[in-house]
């Protein structure tokens, strides 16, 4: 007999829908060459289960089964918890597919089927500035930014704060340094006609100084200093039809510019 998934994927059309507009803005443009892949979680799961996984349209997505026990790479959701199992989708290009799954256990069926949309990425930003540059166009091809431009601009505020001696002999003077970058600038982000800023929040990594993420306004004033204690910032982008499309710019290290 057949019944209704929705103990096993919850809230599965909005995990599809959400999933969905976090894939495009993950994976760049699907024509990279690294296909992009996404895991839509399976709630509830039992031992002995037999899952099918399937999709309409193999050329926009294929799909299969993920058992974290057999992968070399974890999954999270969007409340950090470990994905275990759910269905894996490589991105191929850009199209509608249907995804099905149909899960047998405990001398029941449950099945769910859903439509997934792919589509190419395109930058939402107009303008991304932190003080007085601007760096919207590290987003024109990919959502991930090395920061490349952030860190040239760091680095000349740090060289300011390197002296040399009678003997020739050049360091940073740390009191300078602190005092330059203790300079507080202002980010404002201005998103393309059609979008609006839904959130920016600066990511506390492994690595980093900070030990969790922090919230900021649109036209927040920060220090220097203060950024370069995450990781990164990321800046959620929601469209007309409440699809997020979350960027995310590397910030660079103040122990970078000391020696």
């Amino acid at each position: 007999m057949k019944k209704s998934m929705q103990k096993m994927w919850g809230y599965a059309t909005w995990i599809l829908v959400l999933a969905v507009s976090v894939l495009f803005i993950t994976c760049s443009e699907v024509q990279a060459a690294a296909a992009p892949t996404d895991v839509l979680p399976i709630q509830n799961l039992k031992k002995g289960s037999k899952v099918t996984v399937k999709s309409s349209n193999k050329g926009v997505a294929k799909a299969s089964f993920y058992d974290y026990k057999k992968s070399n790479v974890s999954w999270f959701d969007d409340d950090d918890n470990r994905i275990k199992y759910g269905v894996k989708l490589d991105i191929k290009k850009p199209g509608t597919t249907t995804i099905t799954c149909i899960v047998e256990q405990g001398g029941a069926t449950y099945r769910l089927s859903c439509k997934y949309v792919v589509e190419k990425y395109k930058n939402p930003l107009k303008s991304f500035k932190i003080g007085e540059f601007n760096y919207a166009s590290e987003f024109k091809k990919d959502t991930l930014s090395g920061g490349d431009a952030f860190y040239g601009k760091v680095r000349s505020i740090a060289d300011e704060a390197r002296e040399t001696d009678a003997s020739g002999f050049t360091d940073v003077n740390e009191e300078k340094l602190n005092e330059l970058f203790g300079e507080k600038v202002t980010i404002k982000v201005v998103p393309k006609k059609g979008q609006k800023i839904a959130k920016i929040y600066l990511v506390a990594g492994t690595f980093s100084s900070a030990s969790k993420d922090k919230t900021i306004r649109n036209g927040t004033s920060i220090s220097y200093k203060e950024l370069m204690q995450y990781e990164s910032i990321r800046i959620e982008v929601e469209d007309k039809a409440g699809y997020i499309t979350e960027l995310e710019m590397l910030l660079p290290e103040e122990t970078d510019f000391i020696y």
